[in-house]
């Protein structure tokens, strides 16, 4: 009768190691999902943040506009002859050192192309 106890007894050690396997398998991978969530959060975090900045510059624009060179540059692409000097579609302007450069580079290349050509 004893030794039916006893074999009882290392069979439940058994089964209690096996079960603390288990768990700690069940542990690890907990662990994991916990990580991930942590990562997650912090990329979420993260992600967040980008969209609170994002937002507050556009608050800021929508209320301010472009600053002055955003708009120069539109202004450059808009309208390319009138950064040049040359008149656009608004009133004429009068001509500067730019258009003063374009004009005369426009007749020395025209001056050019209509004299003969050997070839």
């Amino acid at each position: 009768m004893a030794e039916a106890h006893e074999d009882n007894f290392w069979d439940l050690l058994a089964d209690v190691a096996r079960l603390q396997e288990r768990m700690g398998k069940d542990t690890v991978a907990w662990a994991r999902v916990y990580e991930a969530t942590g990562e997650a959060l912090q990329q979420n975090a993260e992600t967040t943040a980008l969209m609170a900045d994002v937002g507050r510059r556009s608050e800021q624009f929508m209320r301010t506009g472009p600053p002055a060179a955003a708009r120069q540059a539109m202004q450059f692409f808009l309208n390319p002859l009138q950064a040049f000097g040359a008149a656009g579609p608004g009133a004429p302007m009068p001509p500067g050192p730019l258009s003063r450069f374009w004009e005369a580079w426009l007749s020395d290349r025209e001056r050019g192309a209509g004299g003969s050509e050997t070839g």
